[in-house]
């Protein structure tokens, strides 16, 4: 059965069973080619809230209206954000597809805009023709995934193809609620060879690592930065006073951009279209975007696996518990300096004594064996010359 019919209000709906991977652009527009709608703004003032005239691209979502115009067949309002667009990605990232003033404000009152949720700001909408085909032959219609819109995306994970990018000047796509199969012939594909397709690949996992991390909140955003700063550190890429280098850092991502062969009309719709020419918007910041960030966790760790690791190891070091999830913080910065200064050299001589450790490092060892003796009888414990002689008679 792939519809369900529910009593809205006096309106009888018929309502399309959900898809994996699905946006919620795409599920309002096949609610509205299954139901009776004057225009596609009439479905969106039914199923999304009032509004002023504005297009359908922009129009703000009320999110607790459409859950209640479904009966709540799609779940809660916050499930809805969370499993049909990509505002768990963006939240953390840090780096939201709209401006400050509505980003202070709770997402569930907000009214984001449909097409900033579920595509981003300013970048292209993506589909895989594949996808298409496939969907077509199984469900006789199409929809467009969260995973494709993701702004590192240009490959279909499934499929191992790239995407196709929907003209941005086709007419009508920021006005209508259009489905992959209603702009198919109007889409730009991307092209690239074997190798290239391989790291747009890494690209896209990391971006959907993210997302689905979002969800389950594994580690801190205090945690991933420690892990930045870590590697930066180990690259060179930090200055005298600790903060990050930014001419070194923009030639250091220079090369792998270059590599990626990023489409030229793909960057130029992006803010890593700097790279290039001028490369300012590298180096304007630490994460000027959600791509700029996706860049740095291929480049510094390779895969979000490794990058994972990290920061489970720096959430160890902070001595956060499940109980502590929503700390920022659980220990003084002071402790994390001297715990990181006897681990560092646990690493480089796994078999140091405690007096080397002294000698190496007197400053961390006094203040550790004065205030967190505990943490370091644990992890470089002292000789116990006297006791292990009781052991024998």
């Amino acid at each position: 059965m792939r519809n369900m019919l529910i009593n809205s209000k006096n309106r009888l709906l018929q309502l399309p069973l959900p898809r994996e991977d699905e946006t919620l652009h795409s599920l309002v527009a096949r609610i509205r080619s299954r139901n009776v709608y004057r225009s596609d703004l009439d479905a969106c003032r039914h199923l999304l809230g009032q509004a002023s005239n504005c297009r359908v691209d922009e129009y703000p979502v009320n999110v607790a209206q459409f859950c209640e115009e479904t009966s709540y067949v799609y779940g809660t309002a916050k499930s809805v954000l969370d499993h049909f667009t990509l505002l768990p990605h963006f939240a953390w990232t840090g780096k939201l597809p709209w401006h400050s003033g509505v980003a202070k404000r709770s997402p569930l009152e907000a009214r984001h805009g449909l097409g900033q949720l579920c595509f981003g700001a300013h970048l292209p909408w993506r589909a895989c023709g594949a996808c298409i085909e496939e969907e077509k032959k199984q469900f006789g219609d199409t929809y467009w995934h969260r995973s494709h819109q993701l702004p590192m995306s240009l490959i279909c994970s499934k499929h191992k193809r790239p995407l196709m990018m929907v003209l941005r000047g086709f007419k009508g796509v920021k006005n209508r609620l259009l489905l992959p199969d209603d702009v198919y012939s109007d889409c730009t594909s991307f092209s690239a060879n074997s190798d290239v397709l391989e790291r747009w690949d890494c690209l896209a996992k990391i971006d959907m690592a993210i997302l689905e991390n979002s969800s389950r909140a594994n580690f801190q955003k205090a945690d991933a930065a420690a892990a930045f700063l870590y590697v930066l550190k180990e690259q060179s890429l930090l200055d005298k006073q600790g903060a990050v280098d930014k001419q070194a850092l923009m030639d250091y991502l220079h090369s792998p951009l270059v590599d990626l062969k990023l489409p030229l009309t793909w960057l130029l719709q992006t803010e890593l279209r700097g790279a290039h020419g001028t490369r300012t918007a590298l180096a304007s910041r630490i994460a000027p975007s959600s791509q700029y960030l996706t860049l740095l966790i291929y480049k510094l760790f390779g895969c979000w696996e490794t990058f994972s690791d990290r920061c489970r190891w720096e959430e160890i070091m902070s001595n956060k518990g499940p109980e502590q999830e929503g700390a920022v913080t659980s220990m003084p910065s002071e402790a994390i300096v001297h715990r990181k200064s006897c681990i560092n050299l646990l690493e480089q001589a796994p078999a140091m004594k405690r007096n080397e450790f002294s000698r190496a490092a007197p400053k961390s060892f006094r203040w550790l064996l004065i205030h967190d003796k505990r943490w370091l009888d644990e992890y470089l414990p002292a000789a116990c010359v006297t006791t292990q002689l009781k052991l024998f008679p």
